[in-house]
């Protein structure tokens, strides 16, 4: 039986092994150099992987060890059983480097959501599909030739073998017999994200993430020393920079996962958005805004709504307690408000979020033009939205989300910068260009705020781990007519800090959950990654990590991001202390 077991063990791992190497391919720019790194990355993977072995031949172990009158039954069920849970398993390992190179994530559930949506599934490149079924097949064939050659754990066989077995697949489950069982730091060693991305086993990952989503409670339940959050509070006259009124016309512009890594502020190689630059010059520009979270429906919640993220709960999947927002405040104002994106309004809960917006401009309502994956391409959002001014009621407040430099980055017949997001980034940045030089053509800038700012970052084009800062740092521009003095301001904000200044500029009636405003910077900002919190400085960052219960950086300061969400959470959910 001891034999038996070794023998499946060693199938399972080869599975693992190859996952590894194609991990690499996907995900490494130095794959030769890396590839001979594989026996020290599979040496540090190897608790989780011994993990996920043991309790795959749990079932089989006990059924051949004590069904011992039906040998040949048992072993046509269980080689129908490694069948299939080797084909689930090799699914979710050539899924897996696919998901982190666009999201610099391990593969989750959340990647079911992704691939429910047409769009989802056009984004993709054609190369990572060819590459993906050429390893799905390959991979199958080799499972179902291995697995006939399964007779699988044999009756035959003394106690004593039976008992040996059965102590290392217990000891394969626990990690070792340590008092604390394996855990996904077990696997980090690299300070290269992908390469510990890479050691960490794709299934054990899933499964455990999946069993510990709960992530409600995981805020809920953080201990906290008491403290209370002390932040830098300079103030800055927003009479001094701005000079609105109650017939000001309010454009928000938000761009689709648009960072600051192609931008004079954070790289001294490719340019990719020189009129950005160049309107930060005519504009109350913030160069450290960070965006809230990595998706778009968080990143939304927070612009429209100052509504923070807790962990992996998605504000819009609650719409009974979402409260007021900038539409429905704008509303209040006599104002006219509306939403105008290119795409699927049933993306990322746009109808949810912008359900008080007095109307809804979607893919619907374009005749003609150019599309990606998830809809028209930004200069025909920026046409419809201009159309669309004609139209309103003044003064009116419109929101505008673009779309051009979402995956897969296939922007049209236009070839200015060699990577692909990067590209994508020039695109939208030539797009908001041409859209701001019609508005001001047509007398709208005079009586205008525009501000410019992103729903969230992107992992690229560098490939930054998941929890870098780097990632979430996006524009934030007040522009437009009604600006009366330009000024870069250096200190740290946060997209949250939207809605509050809206507020103050334009009393509205909304209380956001984020009391923040743009005009007294706080010096930090709260960002929330799939599994953990992070908050950054100008000096310090750190990321508190939920499913481990430890900081993966840090910590430098206080636990100010475990404080922050944890409060959040309360009050977004009205729960008592």
């Amino acid at each position: 039986m001891i034999r038996h077991v070794l023998k499946y063990f060693l199938f399972l791992l080869g599975l693992f092994i190859w996952s590894r190497v194609l991990f690499l391919i996907v995900n490494s720019d130095q794959f030769w150099v890396d590839l001979f790194r594989i026996p020290i990355i599979q040496y540090h993977a190897l608790k989780l992987d011994l993990s996920v072995m043991g309790y795959f031949t749990l079932f089989p172990f006990i059924v051949a060890a004590v069904a011992t009158k039906f040998e040949n039954r048992n072993s046509d069920v269980l080689r129908l059983y490694v069948k299939i849970l080797a084909s689930l398993v090799w699914l979710v390992l050539i899924i897996d480097p696919f998901y982190y190179k666009y999201f610099g994530l391990k593969v989750n559930l959340m990647a079911i959501q992704y691939a429910d949506d047409a769009a989802g599934w056009s984004s993709i490149a054609f190369m990572d599909y060819f590459w993906f079924f050429v390893f799905l097949i390959w991979g199958l064939r080799k499972i179902y030739r291995k697995s006939e050659e399964f007779r699988f754990l044999p009756i035959s066989g003394t106690w004593i073998g039976i008992v040996i077995a059965g102590a290392f697949i217990v000891y394969s489950v626990r990690g070792g017999f340590d008092k604390s069982t394996v855990g996904v730091s077990s696997a980090y060693y690299s300070n290269r994200a992908e390469i510990n991305a890479c050691a960490v086993n794709p299934v054990w990952n899933l499964v455990s993430y999946e069993i510990n989503r709960d992530a409600i409670h995981a805020v809920e339940e953080l201990e906290i020393p008491e403290f209370k959050l002390a932040f830098d509070k300079e103030s800055i006259d927003p009479e001094e920079y701005l000079s609105v009124n109650d017939s000001t016309n309010v454009i928000l512009v938000v761009l689709e996962s648009v960072n600051l890594k192609g931008s004079k502020w954070m790289s001294s190689e490719v340019k990719a958005m020189p009129f950005i630059e160049k309107l930060s010059e005519e504009s109350l520009n913030y160069s450290h805004c960070y965006a809230h979270s990595f998706r778009s429906d968080k990143g939304l919640a927070a612009l429209l709504h100052g509504l923070p993220a807790v962990s992996r709960v998605n504000p819009a999947d609650f719409p009974e307690l979402l409260g007021d927002n900038l539409f429905s405040s704008f509303n209040q104002k006599g104002y006219s408000s509306q939403l105008v994106y290119g795409g699927d309004l049933n993306f990322a809960n746009i109808k949810v979020l912008a359900k008080d917006a007095r109307s809804l401009i979607s893919s619907e309502d374009f005749q003609q033009g150019e599309q990606n994956a998830w809809g028209y391409h930004d200069p025909y959002i920026y046409d419809k939205a201009l159309e669309q001014q004609n139209g309103l009621q003044k003064p009116f407040f419109q929101t505008i989300y673009t779309i051009s430099a979402h995956e897969p980055y296939d922007v049209p017949k236009y070839n200015e910068v060699d990577d692909p997001y990067l590209n994508a980034v020039s695109y939208t940045d030539r797009s908001l260009e041409d859209f701001v030089r019609n508005l001001k053509a047509n007398n709208k800038w005079e009586n205008t705020l525009l501000i410019v700012t992103s729903d969230h970052g992107s992992v690229q084009p560098n490939h930054a781990a998941a929890p870098e800062s780097e990632n979430y740092r996006i524009p934030m521009l007040l522009t437009g007519g009604v600006v009366k003095k330009y000024e870069t301001i250096d200190h740290v904000v946060s997209q949250l800090d939207l809605a509050g200044t809206l507020k103050v500029l334009f009393n509205l009636d909304l209380d956001p959950v984020y009391d923040g405003t743009l005009f007294q910077p706080k010096g930090m900002a709260f960002y929330n990654y799939y599994d953990g919190l992070a908050s950054v400085t100008k000096v310090c960052e750190q990321w508190y990590d939920l499913p481990l219960e430890k900081y993966l950086k840090g910590p430098c300061n206080s636990p100010y991001e475990k404080l922050f969400f944890k409060d959040a959470h309360r009050e977004f959910f009205r729960m008592k202390n």
